[in-house]
């Protein structure tokens, strides 16, 4: 497998948004992202997990892990640092490399819908516009960082609704209705005043409200199931495995009322 660097011209037209970024590769026809961050724990586990439980029912970025050939190999591509290693570093394929037939949510209530829900199921904290694109104005989202007991303070409910003082919390989510001509974009998105970063743009608040309680069962349904192969799969030790897995099924219990708080943040001023 040889990966090459996206030139210049096929970033500007696949993601405007990274025309500055130097991480942007290519596998034949696949588009990567490489995220590297130094000094993480099990970030890569956390991703990777998201997507695994997300794909079915989500519009999540695929995350790749790496072998230690790839890894290698794209360490010295990118040249990246010393401090750069299998798990530090991984792939997220780039959202304007999708086709709108591939994602599951094509429309922007449903989409907007399950990424919400399911970002509460999961305790992903951080649904800002930083962490989202749009194709053909659907949002495609990553970034779980803080998902799966990331930061276990906000494990129950409570404290993960709380207050706090920037736009990377559920305090400050908010649905702002667009007139259905209208389509968003990554740049647009992004390029708000801080606290309109958590805003979340939907056509629609009563198709809206219809597709969260669709999404309250869907995220049930993929947490009913077995999970514990598919945490195994991202690579957690033997103890996380099962701490991560009554954590998921401890949320599903509260799942529905905690999108009722949910939604009563969302409707704010």
């Amino acid at each position: 497998m040889s990966y090459t660097l996206l030139p210049s011209e096929e970033l500007q037209s696949l993601a405007p948004e990274l025309v500055a970024a130097s991480r942007v590769i290519k596998n034949n026809d696949d588009l990567w992202y490489v995220k590297y961050k130094k000094s993480t724990v099990d970030e890569e586990k956390r991703d990777f997990l998201a997507h695994l439980l997300g794909k079915d029912i989500c519009n999540i970025a695929e995350v790749k892990l790496l072998s230690g050939f790839e890894h290698t190999e794209i360490k010295t591509l990118l040249n990246l640092d010393a401090d750069s290693t299998q798990q530090n570093t991984f792939l997220v394929r780039l959202g304007g490399s999708y086709r709108i037939d591939e994602l599951p949510n094509k429309t922007l209530e449903k989409a907007v819908a399950t990424e919400l829900v399911y970002s509460v199921w999961i305790r992903r904290r951080d649904t800002h516009s930083m962490n989202r694109v749009y194709l053909e104005g659907i949002p495609i989202f990553f970034d779980h960082q803080t998902a799966f007991l990331g930061e276990p303070g906000d494990a129950h409910s409570t404290m993960f609704f709380r207050h706090n003082p920037d736009h990377g919390h559920p305090a400050f989510w908010r649905i702002k209705v667009i007139p259905n001509s209208e389509k968003m974009d990554t740049l647009r998105a992004r390029n708000v005043p801080e606290n309109e970063k958590a805003y979340h743009y939907i056509n629609d608040k009563d198709k809206f409200l219809e597709e969260i309680e669709i999404s309250v069962n869907a995220v049930k349904r993929v947490g009913e199931s077995d999970l514990i192969p598919h945490i195994k799969a991202a690579g957690f030790s033997e103890g996380m495995v099962e701490t991560i897995n009554n954590f998921l099924k401890v949320n599903l219990l509260t799942l529905e009322s905690d999108v009722e708080q949910m939604k009563e943040i969302l409707f704010r001023p």
